[in-house]
């Protein structure tokens, strides 16, 4: 038996959130890139600086607070959404910037509030100040309400010249949100309702809802937004604005930042629609920790990853459909039709995909690897004793055919005949015209090799020293003389893959389209967090990204635009491909599965068909009966399942007739009210599967 015969008869299966199966838009705009600064400062050895803490747009500029440079930047905002920098103020701000009137914005230093005003052109002047230290701070009208150690304060900004404390109460200290008469105080441990209908007199009312684990509010339109880290984004009702009732919550994982706009909401980088206040609606993630939403655009606050601009649009960013979890971290991917290879550290794993999402374990062979690559049905596996040549011309039972001793290889490429090895000193060029016994050319000494890509006989090679990293094209037409033909210099050190029209490179710039020959750049999109664990080539000039715990998607036609991305919801990612317009995401202990169909491109794909079954549920959220609706009729050998947030089986319901719909009670199959929740939901046709999700509120 091998070592997973027992594990793969009984693989945990968990079915996730299905926006892209479900809601998807295949002919709308998502989330999408518009532009970017980056004010990090790189020095070998020390890191960066520069961490971008907030950002705000008033009118038409944004402006951002820099906390390590201890400045305030501001930019014009631009017609098309890009912005132009305008202007600077040395000012040690903390983490919170807000809008107070129409065009002033307070930010807080360590022992005053200062009260800035804008021009036109973005230009900013300190129009008054307030000796006050405060961290927290919200606006609510004419006024500023503001706490630190010693209370809760209320300062009149309606003349910016002049701020003015009116009001103060002695109480419990924290984040703060405001609506109305009522302002919101979040401390570790609760959260307290403040009464400011006399702002001269504020007083702390009661405090409600318990819980260690918020970290931010604010509030809208008669409702009060948490971000709680241990639960998700909380939707509180604020009808009784003195007790506010948590009428709903979201799923996102560890949630710390929100941010809220005129119709959406941002928490911990997941982009929610507003436009029914009580029940937000997820539409992607675009990352980062703070920022501002406003006209259709979000001004994220990434950190260290300085200042990001996205446009939203219509349609969803793709969510997990499903996961499977064998117990083994996969370091890279490889499809073969309708298997998939996949690498751990002592192993060479297939799995079927034929049903992209329900894969079945095949078989196992245990190979030490660093890297592998395919060509013409044979594995090339590198590792710390060379490589070992794999016959997968039938993938569900390889064998090793051959292999090549003495060099212990970190990185592979291949292209026709030519097999290349990275070690950790040079490159090696391999014969593989017999692809049992590949056979040593030459070779060229090259330290510090990050990726390898190889088209004919050009090499591309990313060096990574110090964080500074170059790409270079070498000739290799003569392994015993290489040429360094060309090179790029933007500060790489990420993955280089190419086409037979394009090289792609991941780096500190972002993701970079570059001319073959030259390595001249064709386009540029955003910042060194779109890929730096992998990039993949897939159908349809689609093109992904994959950093630690992010997805990102891009489309070139020609030009290489972004089109969707975020937080995967897979934990640490390692490695991705696509199969059949699946994309499949290798995370820690778990292969998780996406049907990014709508999200990187609108071009028909040969799975279009499989997934024109697409699920919905209505009413959604329900408190009883639901209906799924599919989008055409689907035979009696189909049946519904309905599964909780464990993966356990809820319901099964069968297709009695010829239909387009299924109704659901609202219990399981032992007659239980399903208690409230996200039920996952999976539709199994003859025609295909299809996945949704319903929430259910009691």
């Amino acid at each position: 038996m091998s070592r997973r015969g027992l594990a793969s008869s009984l693989p945990i299966w968990l079915m996730l959130p299905a926006a892209a199966l479900a809601d998807c838009d295949a002919t709308g705009d998502h989330i999408r890139w518009v532009d970017g600064f980056n004010y990090l400062s790189y020095s070998p050895g020390y890191g960066y600086t520069g961490f971008v803490d907030a950002a705000i747009r008033v009118g038409d500029a944004v402006v951002i607070s820099v906390g390590d440079q201890e400045s305030v930047l501001s930019f014009e905002v631009l017609s098309d959404g890009q912005l132009e920098p305008a202007d600077s103020l040395p000012m040690d701000v903390s983490t919170r910037l807000v809008e107070a009137g129409n065009d002033v914005v307070c930010g807080s230093s360590d022992d005053e509030i200062a009260v800035i005003s804008l021009d036109n052109d973005a230009n900013m002047t300190v129009s008054g100040t307030v000796p006050l230290p405060a961290a927290n701070l919200v606006a609510n009208g004419d006024y500023l309400y503001a706490s630190n150690t010693t209370g809760f304060y209320v300062i009149d900004v309606s003349d910016p010249v002049q701020p003015t404390v009116v009001g103060q109460a002695t109480g419990p200290v924290g984040q703060l949100a405001a609506e109305g008469e009522r302002a919101y105080v979040l401390t570790t441990s609760e959260m307290w309702s403040v009464d400011v209908s006399d702002p001269t007199s504020p007083s702390f009312v009661q405090s409600f809802h318990p819980s260690a684990f918020r970290d931010r509010i604010q509030a809208k339109d008669g409702y009060l937004y948490a971000a709680n880290r241990s639960e998700g984004l909380e939707v509180f009702d604020l009808s009784s604005p003195d007790l506010p009732e948590l009428e709903t919550t979201i799923p996102v994982d560890n949630a710390h930042s929100l941010v809220l706009g005129d119709d959406h909401l941002l928490c911990n980088g997941r982009l929610f629609d507003l436009s029914t206040p009580g029940a937000p609606i997820p539409l992607g993630a675009v990352g980062g920790i703070g920022g501002d939403i406003e006209n259709g655009y979000v001004y994220v606050a990434a950190g260290g990853e300085g200042l990001q601009v996205f446009a939203i649009g219509a349609g969803t960013n793709p969510e997990p459909v499903a996961s499977w979890d064998d117990g083994s971290q996969a370091m890279d991917l490889i499809p073969l039709g309708d298997y998939l290879v996949y690498q751990t550290f002592t192993s060479i794993d297939v799995l079927d995909v034929s049903d992209p999402l329900n894969p079945s374990f095949i078989t196992s062979m245990q190979i030490s690897s660093k890297d592998m690559v395919h060509q013409d049905g044979y594995l090339y596996v590198a590792g710390a004793d060379g490589f070992t040549v794999v016959d997968v011309s039938n993938p569900a039972s390889p064998s090793v055919v051959g292999s090549l001793t003495g060099w212990n290889i970190e990185l592979a490429a291949i292209s026709g005949t030519r097999l290349y090895g990275a070690t950790i000193d040079g490159v090696l060029i391999l014969d593989a015209s017999v692809p049992g016994s590949p056979t040593l050319l030459g070779g060229f000494p090259l330290p510090d090799v990050r990726s390898l890509a190889a088209r004919g006989t050009d090499l591309y090679v990313v060096t990574d020293f110090e964080g500074n990293g170059d790409v270079y094209r070498v000739d290799c037409s003569d392994p015993g003389w290489v040429f360094f033909d060309a090179s790029y210099g933007g500060g790489a050190g990420g993955q280089v893959r190419c086409d037979d029209t394009y090289v792609y490179v991941s780096g500190r710039e972002g993701i970079a389209q570059l001319d073959p020959e030259t390595l001249d750049i064709m386009s540029l999109v955003g910042e060194r967090s779109f890929a730096t664990r992998d990039l993949v080539l897939g159908s349809n000039g689609k093109v992904y990204g994959l950093t630690s715990s992010d997805l990102h998607g891009f489309k070139s036609s020609p030009t290489l635009e972004y089109a969707f991305g975020g937080p995967a919801n897979v934990g640490a990612a390692y490695g991705m491909a696509e199969v059949e317009g699946f994309l499949y995401v290798s995370g820690f202990s778990r292969l998780n599965i996406f049907d990014p169909s709508c999200a990187p491109s609108d071009v028909e794909t040969e799975a279009g068909s499989r997934r024109e079954l697409r699920l919905t549920a209505a009413p959604n959220p329900s408190s009883g009966a639901v209906r799924f609706h599919f989008e055409r009729e689907v035979g009696r050998s189909s049946h519904l399942e309905l599964f909780d947030s464990s993966g356990r089986i809820l319901a099964s319901i069968e297709v009695s007739d010829e239909s387009s719909q299924i109704q659901w009670d609202g219990r399981d199959d032992h007659g239980r009210v399903v208690p409230t929740g996200v039920i996952f939901a999976r539709l199994k046709t003859p025609q295909g599967t299809a996945s949704g999700t319903v929430r259910i509120v009691r």
